[in-house]
């Protein structure tokens, strides 16, 4: 008896070294008509798998946050637009140093939300976020016909 014990330990503790686990802070599953992709925040590792229709990194242990535009045609060389400081307290200056015009900008809640929109009329622009509560917020630049870039805005007390 006390070999079966042994065995049956032996085995379970060499699945759980192979099994696949992850601490994560949060995370959930996307659906849509193409398919349905599983997710998670706060996970320690990744991977990276490339191929000629192009690339996916695995994890979200990921030097810099980059959010574009679906359309995928603008680049950040010719889009030289900075706004800062990131994080903020009270608000936040969005600078543009390109030939694009920014016609409107939109703030929206990590649960995509819109809370805040104004027309853009010169290449600097004071946003306000004083009385906004601390946390993660999404802010969207258009042009008169697309979106020109996304930045994920942090807000601190």
């Amino acid at each position: 008896m006390g070999r079966l014990l042994f065995f049956f330990l032996l085995i379970n503790i060499a699945h759980a070294s192979f099994a696949q686990s992850v601490l994560s802070a949060s995370g959930g599953t996307a659906t849509g008509s193409s398919g349905n992709i599983s997710f998670s925040y706060g996970q320690t590792f990744g991977n990276f798998t490339g191929g000629t229709n192009g690339s996916i990194t695995e994890g979200v242990q990921q030097s810099f946050a980059l959010v574009s535009s679906l359309n995928g045609e603008l680049s950040d060389e010719i889009l030289n637009i900075e706004v800062y400081p990131n994080p903020s307290k009270e608000s936040i200056q969005i600078s543009n140093h390109s030939s694009f015009t920014i016609e409107e900008y939109q703030l929206f809640t990590i649960s995509g939300k819109l809370i805040q929109s104004a027309r853009i009329g010169n290449i600097e622009q004071l946003i306000n976020i004083e009385s906004l509560p601390s946390g993660t917020y999404f802010l969207k630049l258009l042009s008169s016909t697309q979106v020109l870039k996304d930045f994920k805005i942090i807000k601190t007390n």
